[in-house]
């Protein structure tokens, strides 16, 4: 039986242009970049504290299989992460200093933001409420 989810894989056009945004604007670390094979490289990025990676797989990986390129081609910028964060109103504005726009709503299930990344995904920040001890 699985434990755990450790990786994620998001497919991007542009894996250098991936880790930069991921380590640059959304405050990741770059955890991998090692190569697989002359062309190939695998690169993953994580938060700090977290065991799971995000790995930036660019369609070229299986440029061979043209019903995946096609397919992946298709959910690029429709992908979504949804991330648990402390304080969602000053992780907002650190986003807005570094050109990333957020708008903040209040639900149900806690402060919420979505911003997207280079592609259009989706990433959607969550802070939980505040529960009585």
């Amino acid at each position: 039986m699985a434990n755990r989810i450790s990786h994620v894989t998001l497919y991007v056009h542009d894996q250098d242009e991936a880790a930069a945004f991921y380590t640059e604007k959304m405050g990741f670390k770059k955890l991998f970049d090692e190569p697989m094979s002359e062309d190939l490289r695998w690169v993953t990025v994580g938060l700090p504290g977290d065991s799971v990676e995000l790995v930036f797989e660019p369609l070229a990986w299986r440029a061979d299989d043209a019903e995946f390129v096609r397919r992946a081609t298709d959910i690029i910028g429709y992908q979504e992460l949804l991330l648990h964060v402390d304080d969602c109103h000053a992780l907002c504005a650190e986003l807005q200093e570094r050109g990333i726009p957020a708008e903040l709503t209040e639900e149900p299930w806690g402060i919420q933001a979505t911003v997207r990344d280079l592609y259009g995904n989706m990433i959607t920040l969550i802070q939980p409420p505040q529960m009585d001890a």
